[in-house]
């Protein structure tokens, strides 16, 4: 477990940002619609941010994954979350025929950057 100030700093940022955003949307808002108000709200953020700074997690992944075992497999995690949050949504959303069953929700949200992370963090993905 990461216990520098940067991975507490990230772990705090995770909560306040896609955990929070999972527990707003999923189950108050339609599956379609959780899903569109998840990359809504980030693409807003990130186009009022003053100072652009970024997303802590996409740069700790681009930056410290590549370089450090605990943060791949932090990131990881997250982004296996977050593909297990965007399963349900589309499994639902398939379910109530909002969203097309053509390809399983499993294949749809699968990330190649979560199955290569979690592959080489030893999370399974």
């Amino acid at each position: 477990m990461l216990v520098s100030l940067y991975g507490k700093a990230l772990a705090h940022c995770v909560s306040l940002s896609v955990d929070d955003r999972v527990g707003r949307f999923e189950g108050t808002l339609s599956p379609l619609q959780s899903i569109k108000a998840f990359f809504d709200e980030i693409v807003h953020r990130s186009l009022t941010e003053k100072d652009r700074k970024g997303c802590m997690l996409v740069n700790s992944a681009l930056e410290m994954a590549p370089h450090d075992p605990e943060f791949q497999q932090v990131v990881a995690g997250v982004l296996v979350k977050l593909e297990a949050y965007l399963g349900r949504c589309v499994a639902a959303g398939q379910q109530t025929g909002k969203i097309a069953s053509a390809q399983p929700a499993e294949r749809l949200c699968a990330t190649p950057a979560a199955g290569g992370l979690a592959r080489h963090s030893g999370t399974s993905a």
